[in-house]
């Protein structure tokens, strides 16, 4: 019998208003269907979501689609601020911040929403407008893609790779505060007893969501969450290290990658193996190449798994179906009742097929996750917008094969948390994550200036963890390398990968093949990258928590600066595609300014433009405090990537132990540090939250099973210090006592035995136990010391090398050495720490600056000295040059 499409909405209706969604991770706390705050008027149908956002539908039938799309599934909200007035001629639908009035006439063309907030960029708007100066959001991929623009209407005539189509996406908010609306009528929607899509299409012919928040795109991410669905938690082992090759590995090959990483304490968390794990009869594969794993990847990945706590996943291409040749086959088949007698293949149909879409989870890849330790699956290309029986379009199999993997777990009534790495299918999918960009067509570094515009910009549609291929082009340019690993450690994920550039006939090349290995750079540039590896993974706590904030409210940890900052017009020009400015927030209370330019060949430093934001900030590198909004420009050695800290704020991270460092970030937060940037001349006081729970399973979710800690501290004029960390809630494995140390940078002068004092980096540090104890004694202003100590210590390293520090046995003992005495700066702050001498203090900083101008012109005639003598090398005053260069900031 055929159901009329009346009589199934109908059934639809009853089923959403008492069940709500159906395999999602809030599905028992969102429901599609609209109760108090919709309103019908004929064929056409208002509802009031927010304050701010209403959905507008027509339908030629009068019945009302209720089913959830793929975009927005919550509508049923309270409005508290609501006013409805009915009239013959006018409905006016009135909330704390906009208007809404329609002719019950003449219906939707009728509709004006006007502002009543004067303090709200939105004026009005009328339907059929147009989005004015809508913001970008993202797209499908950057597979054989350099820089693109993310405007939608800029790239409709561009062929999209592969086949597919970009599945461009505009951002939920304006520039300049206009109303932006989404058409929503072609979103596929779903079926509220399979959990699956709907064959049947809209029962409305307009169905528009329309976003008046002005400039507060803030809450209009808020908002979307409320009527989109929140994005789950990721693993907390998905914000670490990870490391995937394409490359035909083998068991051997595996647990010596692994033995790599332990024997230079490099941290590492996931390893994902390509494609090349399993059988190579088809491009598509689910059965382990028994010439590579003979008894299956268990053996291999399960001791890895069991012993170091690493978490793997495996690529997988589901296009061809399932061959006659797959472990799997028969039982695939069965499911499906799937004729095998001419071993044809299964063909591929998770978009047609719920039978077959559940079979592939169920049969195929649950016992690789079972058995072989499998932990979650890189989603790689489906070969076209219309295969597995998809409609195409936001109909597509990117979405569809996320939306069923990060469910399934939820579908089986499993507590595991589920995580992907996938491609971007549309509106929706910030659901389902994280986000895998792509193969990079070029190592270059226009590629590397693009991946930081186009990870914060996918803010403005709440996809927030973009994973970008982490790679170098060869041992001819460590540098980009370098600086790829540096970006990465501020990116959303860090993982390296080549395409399969790291091998091949470059192997016998002078210049060698891609980087991809971080021990293939030369020694002094491995330890800068190791810092940075280790700088990503005692971040964690800040990290993590950034991540809830995400799941509550959308806003992503990695972000523009116009998230923050939107009515400065500055902020929207901080971070570029072709990198000229390339800056981004990096959670609430940082931002980072990553190199992706190379250095001067002169200076050997580079240089970049830095938009600082209204307020004080402070230069994590150099102590500097910088104060905004101002455009200025930086300098940043190879050991340095530009951050800069809002000052008073705190943030929170973990120490790391000495030797192999696996699976650092699923540890519960037992030793904590809370680094605190205050002012160095006066009062100040700021509070840190981390966020914490088991890193592995929905109960934060399900049974609220978190803790939340929340850090205070206070520093009075006179110096004292109180701090204190209150901690509520509690999961299963939380720590019992924790050691929680508080870290002062910029940190002024302090007497103290519980204290360590570093002077190098002018920080000092203390337990939170003890803190009642500790006074400051405030003097000179620390700005910048911290720089002056690192940057003069630098340029004597260079000299020295040469043997040409000013003040040297071969350098000239005649000379003053004014280089060296300023380099020797933190040993006369710490011999003051130590006798508890504030005079010899306060001098030594109020005199740095002074001391700091004499060293640069002592090697100005140091190079002067070295132009005139013939028998100089331009290396040598080379190298005086970019000593020099390294103490101007």
């Amino acid at each position: 019998m055929k159901i009329s499409l009346p009589l199934l909405l109908l059934l639809s209706l009853l089923l959403l208003t008492v069940q709500g969604l159906k395999y999602e991770v809030d599905d028992s706390k969102i429901f599609p269907v609209a109760t108090s705050n919709s309103f019908t008027y004929g064929l056409t149908r208002i509802t009031v979501l927010t304050s701010n956002l209403f959905r507008l539908e027509e339908s030629k039938s009068g019945v009302f689609e209720d089913r959830p799309s793929l975009a927005f599934q919550g509508r049923d909200q309270v409005v508290e601020d609501l006013q409805v007035k009915e009239e013959a001629n006018v409905i006016t639908m009135t909330t704390n911040s906009v208007q809404l009035t329609m002719d019950p006439n003449l219906g939707l063309p009728s509709i004006l929403i006007t502002s009543i907030s004067p303090k709200s960029a939105f004026s009005t708007w009328k339907f059929g407008d147009s989005n004015k100066n809508q913001l970008p959001g993202t797209i499908r991929t950057l597979d054989q893609t350099g820089p693109i623009s993310l405007y939608c209407d800029d790239i409709v005539d561009i062929d999209p790779p592969q086949g597919e189509s970009y599945h461009c996406t505009m951002g939920l908010f304006s520039s300049s505060g206009d109303a932006v609306s989404v058409d929503d009528v072609d979103t596929p929607l779903v079926d509220p007893v399979t959990g699956f899509w709907s064959e049947e299409g809209s029962a409305d012919s307009v169905d528009t969501y329309v976003f008046t928040h002005g400039l507060d795109f803030k809450q209009a991410l808020a908002d979307y969450k409320r009527v989109g669905g929140a994005m789950p938690i990721p693993p907390r082992h998905s914000l670490g290290i990870w490391f995937t090759r394409w490359i035909n590995y083998n068991g051997f090959d595996v647990d010596n990658i692994v033995k790599e990483y332990a024997e230079r304490s490099l941290p590492l968390d996931i390893f994902v193996l390509d494609m090349n794990w399993h059988k190579k009869n088809d491009w598509t594969g689910y059965t382990f190449d028994d010439r590579l794993f003979p008894y299956g990847g268990g053996e291999v990945i399960n001791p890895l798994k069991d012993k170091l706590g690493i978490k793997f996943g495996a690529n997988i291409h589901d296009d061809d179906g399932i061959g006659f040749f797959e472990k799997s086959y028969e039982a695939m088949a069965s499911a499906v009742n799937f004729d095998t007698s001419n071993n044809d293949t299964v063909p591929f149909m998770s978009c047609s097929s719920p039978d077959y879409a559940y079979a592939l989870e169920d049969a195929v890849l649950q016992p690789l996750e079972k058995e072989d330790g499998i932990g979650f699956w890189w989603i790689d290309w489906q070969q076209g917008p219309t295969e597995g029986g998809c409609l195409g379009d936001k109909y597509n199999p990117t979405i569809q094969l996320s939306k069923l993997r990060i469910t399934d777990n939820i579908r089986r009534g499993e507590e595991e948390r589920s995580m992907i790495l996938a491609r971007w299918g549309g509106l929706g999918n910030h659901r389902y994550q994280v986000g895998f960009s792509g193969d990079v067509d070029q190592v270059t570094w226009d590629r590397l200036a693009y991946q930081p515009y186009f990870s914060a910009t996918a803010a403005n549609v709440g996809f927030g963890l973009w994973s970008h291929d982490l790679v170098g082009p060869n041992k001819e340019d460590t540098e980009l390398f370098l600086r790829w690993l540096q970006w990465g450690a501020f990116s959303s994920i860090f993982r390296t990968h080549d395409r399969g550039m790291s091998s091949g006939g470059c192997a016998d090349n002078d210049s060698g093949c891609n980087l991809l290995h971080i021990w293939d750079l030369p020694q002094p540039q491995f330890q800068i990258a190791r810092d940075f590896l280790q700088l990503r993974s005692s971040l964690m706590p800040y990290i993590y928590s950034a991540t809830r904030t995400m799941h509550d409210s959308l806003l992503s940890f990695l972000r523009p600066m116009y998230l923050d900052f939107p009515a400065e017009s500055d902020a929207y020009d901080a971070c570029a595609p072709d990198g000229s400015m390339s800056q981004f927030m990096f959670g609430d209370d940082m931002f980072v300014a990553p190199v992706v330019n190379p250095a001067d060949e002169t200076t050997n430093l580079a240089t970049k433009t830095v938009w600082v934001p209204p307020g004080k900030w402070v230069d994590v590198n150099l102590g500097t405090v910088m104060e905004g909004p101002a455009n200025v420009d930086v300098t940043a050695s190879l050991a340095e990537t530009p951050r800069f800290v809002k000052q008073s704020s705190v943030i929170s991270s973990k120490p790391l132990t000495t030797g192999a460092q696996f699976a650092t970030a699923n540890d519960p937060f037992s030793n904590l540090i809370f680094n605190v940037y205050p002012s160095s001349t006066g009062a100040s006081s700021g509070s840190a939250h981390v966020y914490e729970d088991d890193g592995q399973t929905n109960a934060y979710f399900n049974s609220n099973d978190y803790v939340k800690l929340d850090f205070k501290y206070d520093i009075s004029d006179e110096g004292e210090i109180s701090a204190k960390l209150d901690t509520t809630g509690s999961y299963d494995g939380a720590p019992s006592t924790r050691n929680v140390m508080v870290k002062v940078w910029n940190c002024p002068f302090i007497a103290s035995s519980n204290v360590h004092y570093n002077a190098n980096e002018l920080s000092c540090t203390f337990s939170l136990d003890e803190s009642s104890d500790i006074k400051f004694t405030f003097g000179s202003d620390l700005s910048g010391i911290k720089g002056i100590i690192s940057r003069a210590n630098a340029a004597k390293s260079l000299l020295d090398e040469a043997q040409e520090a000013p003040g040297s046995m071969t350098g000239g003992q005649v000379h003053s050495a004014y280089l060296t005495k300023v380099a020797s700066l933190g040993s006369i702050l710490s011999h003051a720490i130590g006798v508890n001498d504030f005079s010899i203090f306060d001098d030594a900083v109020a005199n740095a600056w002074d001391l700091l101008d004499l060293a640069k012109s002592e090697i100005d005639d140091l190079k002067k000295e070295k132009e005139d003598d013939e028998g100089s090398s331009d290396a040598t005053i080379n190298r005086i040059v970019q000593a020099r260069a390294l103490l101007e900031f």
